[in-house]
């Protein structure tokens, strides 16, 4: 502080003392010495001119610059921050996608035991059941499902609608099975069969709603020794023995009951009804 004082005090000095030796110049009388003293009076406050313009240029220069070097610092800390919070963001969404493929791993592998195990045991004859079971494997996909999506999220996740999605398959078919299914068969045969001869019983098999189906049909007899039927073809032939059997056409779990009666065959029955013996018959047509 007291160097820039005496400084301005010379430089004001200086300047008073122009109006002096402006016109002292002139004189030729004037000694060399004295010359000499005022030239590097002149030359010394040039110097301190220069050294003022210079600082002060300084001091303005320093001031404009601390607020760029605030300005860049703030910068600085605020890029140091944002990046933080991006590395972060970068490492939480690297956790969730690995959490997400090592739950998918775990439904890899339940999809293969679930349809090794269908294949092992057979399918349930429940389709709400097969569904259900085939639909474990998702179930893990939808544990990975991201957090804090809500129950909305889940429930719109794909695991949930593959979920739902199995479940309305399996309640179309059971629609159409049910509709599909046997609920009547009707047949059509002889009430009464003579011991030895053959019929042929047919039966129609009809769905819910009253269309036929082209449901095979199964045929069995309780006695066999009254009527047998081929369990195919439902041919019949009546036994040796007359009496009554039932028979029974098998299609699609529903199981049709029918009476069927056996009767001695005339031709073999002697006078006092009672059926003839094998010889018998021969015997009394010679007699007659």
């Amino acid at each position: 502080m007291t160097d820039d004082w005496t400084d301005n005090a010379e430089l004001e000095a200086y300047d008073d003392s122009e109006g002096l030796y402006d016109g002292g110049e002139a004189y030729d009388d004037e000694s060399r010495a004295s010359t000499q003293r005022r030239r590097e009076r002149a030359r010394r406050l040039a110097r301190l001119r220069q050294r003022d313009q210079a600082r002060r240029l300084a001091q303005v220069r320093g001031a404009g610059n601390r607020p760029v070097a605030q300005q860049a610092a703030r910068a600085v800390a605020d890029l140091d921050v944002e990046t933080k919070v991006q590395g972060d963001e970068f490492r939480s969404a690297l956790a969730a996608v690995n959490r997400r493929a090592t739950w998918a791993g775990w439904s890899a592998a339940g999809a293969v035991l679930v349809e090794g195990g269908l294949r092992a045991f057979g399918t349930p004859d429940n389709k709400f059941v097969e569904a259900g079971v085939r639909a474990l494997p998702l179930l893990p996909l939808i544990a990975g499902t991201p957090r804090g999506s809500g129950l909305g999220g889940i429930l719109t996740s794909p695991p949930a609608i593959g979920i739902g999605g199995l479940l309305g398959l399996a309640f179309l078919a059971d629609r159409r099975a049910n509709d599909s299914a046997v609920r009547q068969v009707d047949i059509l045969g002889p009430a009464t069969l003579v011991s030895g001869k053959r019929d042929v019983f047919v039966a129609d098999v009809l769905d819910a709603r009253g269309h036929p189906l082209a449901t095979a049909v199964g045929w069995k007899s309780d006695r066999t020794d009254v009527a047998e039927i081929n369990p195919t073809t439902g041919e019949i032939v009546g036994g040796k023995t007359p009496g009554v059997t039932v028979i029974h056409a098998i299609a699609g779990g529903v199981d049709r009951k029918f009476r069927l009666e056996v009767v001695a065959d005339p031709a073999a029955v002697a006078g006092d009804g009672v059926p003839a013996a094998p010889g018998d018959g021969a015997a009394v047509a010679k007699t007659k």
